[in-house]
């Protein structure tokens, strides 16, 4: 059985108030087009489809447009999970006749987790799809108060799912969320929206030794975690400037007999790059020998010079159309700045942590356990209302 997995897609979304749904059309089109040489038997997408709990009604036609020419005229079955983006009741809605033509869209996590059956050659193939849940609803659908973490919540989820599971029959998770190997620092893209607060949203890879693939959103880059057949594949476009050397596409999964996985990555191409250039502002204005698209790129320029220069981003603007970020390297607070974002980017501290450094930076005073509670239930609060406002 062949399959593709893709994810992260975040149709709406805009960069620096820059709409892009041109170039997420550009690249969808570019899916459709891997679709017609791969001709696979199914396509996974492991949530964010969009990037707004709420959408656009441009975000909402172009998902429209793209389901239903792969449903109903490439007939392919499509498999999707809820990402912490997406608004899982809205997704799900009349999923129940969607499934009739091939939809299956997992928006809210059941205490039954959705089990989609596929028949090859070499057998049955289980496709079991876990849309993205805070930990308090995951604790309240199974009434268990051991459930403190995302870690604990799918300690919980997949040990449910492995009790039914037939280990002799070829068994593949779709899921979105932070899944890393102990003691391994993964980066974080700017464009990653954290989805906890105050405690940890590391979840073990280890809950997943038993199935035959793990297919992945959340993060952009597209990578393994410990094993090659637990997967991210990547987001569709490069959505932030620390996704600059990124290349984005999509995973060709290949199922042969039980324990025979094969991966490929496809590329897919931008309509317009994103670029990070740095230097001197009398260099970037000569981008004679820069190796970009100077009037389609995305930009942001990082400018080398010692003294703020008057109007550098209209001078730079007359250059690069598509600008959307300017600073300095060497400005003051700069380096303390970076130091935070870096330890963020890591996945080194949370959100609530950073607050707290910044507090003290401020303030020279602890935050204290009172304000420390208040910014979390305030963090808590704009994660799952965001979109919403």
């Amino acid at each position: 059985m062949k399959f593709i997995h893709t994810s992260d897609w975040h149709i709406g979304k805009s960069i620096h108030e820059v709409g892009l749904l041109e170039d997420q059309k550009w690249a969808l089109n570019q899916f459709l087009q891997i679709l017609d040489i791969e001709k696979p038997d199914a396509i996974v997408i492991a949530g964010d489809l969009y990037d707004r709990a709420v959408p656009s009604k441009e975000a909402v036609n172009i998902l429209n447009d793209v389901l239903s020419d792969i449903i109903m005229t490439k007939k392919i079955p499509v498999l999707c999970v809820a990402g912490n983006h997406d608004s899982g009741e809205r997704l799900e809605f009349t999923n129940r006749i969607l499934e009739k033509n091939g939809l299956y869209i997992e928006g809210k996590l059941k205490n039954e987790i959705k089990k989609i059956e596929f028949q090859d050659a070499h057998g049955k193939v289980n496709f079991f799809l876990i849309p993205f849940a805070y930990v308090t609803e995951v604790m309240a659908l199974y009434e268990d108060a051991t459930i403190k973490s995302f870690d604990d919540a799918f300690r919980v989820i997949l040990a449910k799912i492995e009790e039914k599971m037939d280990m002799n029959q070829r068994n593949v998770v779709v899921t979105h969320g932070f899944i890393v190997t102990d003691g391994e620092a993964m980066e974080v893209d700017e464009s990653v929206r954290p989805i906890s607060v105050g405690t940890t949203e590391y979840v073990g890879v280890d809950y997943f030794k038993n199935f035959d693939y793990t297919a992945l959103g959340h993060l952009h880059k597209s990578q393994k975690v410990k094993w090659d057949t637990t997967r991210y594949c990547g987001s569709l476009l490069k959505y932030s400037f620390s996704e600059v050397n990124h290349q984005k596409g999509v995973t060709v999964v290949e199922l042969g007999e039980k324990g025979q996985v094969q991966m490929r990555f496809v590329p897919i191409e931008p309509l317009r790059n994103m670029v990070r250039l740095e230097g001197l502002l009398e260099e970037l204005l000569k981008p004679m020998t820069l190796k970009i698209n100077t009037t389609t790129d995305y930009v942001m320029a990082v400018l080398t010079d010692e003294n703020p220069i008057y109007d550098a981003i209209g001078q730079l603007r007359a250059v690069y159309p598509n600008i959307l970020r300017m600073e300095y390297k060497n400005r003051a607070g700069t380096a303390r700045e970076t130091e935070l974002i870096d330890l963020y980017r890591k996945g080194a501290k949370s959100d609530v942590q950073i607050f707290e450094d910044f507090y003290l930076d401020m303030t020279n005073r602890e935050l204290g356990d009172h304000r420390r509670k208040i910014v979390e239930e305030l963090f808590e609060s704009i994660l799952i209302n965001r979109g919403d406002v």
